[in-house]
């Protein structure tokens, strides 16, 4: 079980592929174990960037634009693990036309406001590069129109002001979504659940720790003092 000290919830979004039959089985097997509060909590919807090749019986429908949506609370973490495995179990399937985005909810609101420094962004991506760096799939994410690499202020503030959501770290989510979450867009598509599983970890960890490291610098730098005149200035104003 990973620790982490400032993620409440997690939210995570899967693009990808399945039989319609094998959706309806995945479903009855959520409700059949332990996974029924994440049942509760599903979204199944369509995203029209996705596209993945899928073999069904020529009865069964095949869903190649998927989208699968559900949360949990952080101590509840080994659920969504199982909820990933039991998804890859019944066929779903992910290509390059997918990316995982994940949402994470902060026990205090105040700390996604860490993400708007670019010191905590750079930190985050070099804690990717460095993770990364020898898999071009991941790399290739740091250009993709749909979760370009932070370079400056500037693209920090594009971001806030929502003009383009389409970043590594997307902060308008945090006023787009009643959760208020920080959503990281930059995960490729993974080839089984146990490469989700990874980046997962991977995201909870670091994010995790770079809000422990610059929450109080981030607090402290917008500190406001009360302005106190001295008894000099108050007898010459007077």
């Amino acid at each position: 079980m990973i620790a982490v000290k400032h993620i409440r919830s997690i939210g995570v979004e899967l693009e990808g592929g399945m039989c319609a039959g094998k959706l309806r089985e995945f479903k009855e097997a959520l409700l059949a174990t332990a996974f029924r509060e994440i049942y509760r909590r599903l979204e199944a919807g369509v995203d029209g960037s996705v596209a993945v090749d899928v073999e069904c019986d020529d009865s069964d429908e095949a869903y190649r634009k998927l989208e699968l949506k559900t949360w949990v609370e952080v101590e509840k973490l080994e659920q969504l693990i199982g909820f990933v495995k039991l998804l890859w179990a019944h066929g779903f399937k992910q290509n390059a036309t997918c990316g995982n985005h994940m949402h994470f909810r902060f026990r205090n609101t105040f700390y996604v406001s860490v993400f708007t420094m670019y010191d905590a962004v750079r930190e985050y991506l070099d804690a990717y590069i460095r993770t990364y760096r020898r898999r071009r799939k991941y790399m290739q994410r740091l250009y993709n129109n749909y979760s370009k690499a932070i370079e400056d202020e500037e693209d920090i503030a594009r971001n806030l002001l929502g003009d383009d959501r389409y970043y590594a770290i997307n902060l308008f989510s945090f006023f787009k979504h009643s959760a208020r979450t920080l959503e990281v867009r930059i995960m490729p598509y993974a080839r089984n659940a146990d490469e989700y599983i990874e980046m997962l970890n991977f995201n909870l960890v670091t994010v995790d720790a770079i809000v422990d490291k610059y929450k109080d610098t981030f607090r402290r730098s917008f500190e406001i003092r009360p302005f106190r005149l001295s008894h000099m200035e108050v007898f010459e104003q007077l």
